[in-house]
């Protein structure tokens, strides 16, 4: 039986997103508009939280990122992250 967690659907395409890497790579921090969303994800996997995604991408090192958003709004989140030369 899964928990809550489970039934978010950040967690079940993070998870399947997060299993694509290797090579020592890890989760550095989430990103989820709803605070509590975001909250449960971090706090389950041990990473920093956040629920607005300029504020993680000032604070954190990040090599890389994985947009998780519906497909209409990559675009958007995309460009924004671009403009952070990470």
């Amino acid at each position: 039986m899964f928990d809550a967690i489970d039934r978010l659907p950040m967690a079940v395409i993070g998870r399947v997103h997060g299993a694509a890497f290797g090579g020592g790579a890890g989760l550095a921090a989430v990103c989820d508009v709803a605070a509590d969303r975001a909250r449960a994800f971090g706090e389950r996997f041990k990473v920093p939280w956040y629920a607005d995604m300029h504020a993680m991408m000032d604070k954190e090192d990040i090599d890389v990122v994985v947009i998780l958003t519906p497909s209409g709004m990559h675009a958007t989140h995309l460009l924004s992250i671009a403009n952070y030369k990470k």
